[in-house]
């Protein structure tokens, strides 16, 4: 059943909910609608919303494309954006097994649901390329596939136990969802008169792009298709963006600090 309801409303929090006040909104919700402890008719199908709710907005990109599309599809149902536009709909998961996920696999009515957890902690570049990684569960040597695009905190599972992601902070990005942001450090002369920088994309790859006169600190430089590939659609990437701050002298030279003086007369 595709889920056609505003999962702000559903959840009643607003548009501009951080992501701890969603995670506050779907607990309080999930464990007054669980149908092991609410036994009136409306409980059940009330805690598949609640879920599916909480499944659109504390997915970042789940969130954007439902902030900036809404319901969308013959069905009416919450599109995931493809190249060719919307192409299905959003469509309601095992609200139990996220309740567990959400809860640690401890459920608050007495039943504990005993799964063995792994961890893998990987690099900006292995979620660019995806991975694979040999861990230890349950006293047994694994070797697991890592697909790109997945996220920090994403869980994957197996037939007998769950995988959980760490993904490590990288040095030159913060990443934003699919997207990655660089940040360069300008001179303040091609700030303001621009010019031409070489960057570092996420493969190691150098790419020239041009700095605008007048830049201002916190502008930035798209370059389309050089950010992270999405998990269900690798073959599609985000994008980079190059921000631009200034890198300000600590010390002038007096002829520098002559030549700032005669521009501040000049009104500059």
């Amino acid at each position: 059943m595709a889920f056609t309801e505003d999962p702000y409303q559903v959840l009643g929090v607003g548009r501009d909910a951080s992501s701890a006040e969603i995670k506050k909104a779907y607990r309080r919700l999930a464990l007054k609608y669980h149908p092991d402890k609410n036994k009136s008719p409306e409980a059940k199908e009330m805690f598949k919303k609640i879920t599916a709710a909480y499944e659109i907005l504390s997915d970042p990109e789940k969130r954007k494309r439902y902030d900036a599309f809404g319901h969308a599809g013959s069905a009416g149902g919450f599109g995931d954006f493809g190249a060719g536009g919307f192409n299905f709909d959003f469509d309601v998961g095992d609200p139990f097994e996220i309740f567990e996920q959400f809860f640690g696999f401890r459920s608050p009515f007495g039943q504990t649901k005993r799964v063995p957890r792994a961890f893998a902690k990987v690099s900006l570049k292995e979620v660019l390329q995806g991975t694979e990684r040999e861990i230890a569960v349950g006293g047994k040597r694994r070797r697991v596939r890592i697909p790109p695009g997945v996220e920090d905190g994403m869980r994957f599972r197996f037939d007998d136990f769950m995988l959980e992601i760490e993904v490590m902070p990288d040095k030159r990005f913060v990443r934003r969802g699919a997207d990655v942001v660089q940040t360069v450090k300008l001179p303040l002369t091609m700030m303001v008169l621009g010019g031409q920088i070489e960057v570092e994309t996420l493969e190691d790859k150098k790419v020239k792009i041009k700095v605008p006169a007048g830049a201002k600190p916190g502008g930035m430089v798209r370059l389309r298709g050089y950010g992270l590939p999405y998990l269900d659609r690798p073959q599609v990437r985000g994008d980079m963006y190059v921000e631009f701050q200034i890198d300000m002298p600590e010390k002038l030279s007096r002829k520098q600090k002559k030549l700032f003086e005669e521009l501040r007369k000049e009104g500059i």
